[in-house]
């Protein structure tokens, strides 16, 4: 879970008690948004990492403990990437779309667009040819047009086109992973 300790503690507490009296999450993010001053999506995605790891039945204490081991174990806090700018990170791509590349960020449970124009410098017809699911690569924590968090390969370096042989390899793997 991401933020602050008191905003971990009443995330929690709201998907144990969402969980317990089934509330559905959306509501309960409705009612969480106001009392944060956050973004509705924002607050149901950190209810529903929540109520991952949460029991309805779970004590005020056995949450907090829970809760403190967490942080403990938290590699990279995805909350930081927004401090950490400009930095270059190991991404693992996702999911693949005509727009560009969904991305998990190494160390979190963050995953973000690499655009089509942050891929290579180059004039990009198929994404394909640059990256394929699972593919792993450094890219930067960048800033949108949209001033939304996204990645960049381009402004480290661009991305190389895969050869023939690299695309049916990873189509091939792609096609075998869905089997």
């Amino acid at each position: 879970m991401r933020g602050t300790a008191e905003e971990k503690v009443l995330v929690a507490a709201a998907a144990q008690f969402a969980k317990a009296k089934s509330v559905p999450l959306t509501k309960m993010s409705w009612a969480l948004a106001a009392v944060m001053n956050m973004p509705e999506n924002n607050v149901l995605h950190r209810l529903r990492e929540a109520s991952e790891s949460i029991q309805a039945d779970q004590s005020l204490e056995g949450l907090r403990k829970q809760l403190e081991d967490e942080a403990e174990s938290d590699v990279l806090v995805s909350e930081d990437l927004e401090k950490k700018l400009g930095e270059v990170v190991m991404v693992e791509v996702l999911s693949v779309r005509t727009y560009g590349a969904i991305c998990k960020v190494d160390g979190t449970t963050r995953t973000l667009l690499m655009h089509l124009s942050e891929v290579a410098d180059a004039f990009i017809d198929d994404i394909g040819d640059y990256v394929a699911v699972g593919d792993r690569f450094p890219a930067m924590l960048i800033v949108n047009a949209k001033g939304q968090l996204g990645l960049s390969a381009r402004r480290i370096g661009s991305l190389e086109k895969k050869t023939d042989a690299e695309k049916q390899y990873a189509d091939f793997h792609a096609e075998e992973q869905n089997l």
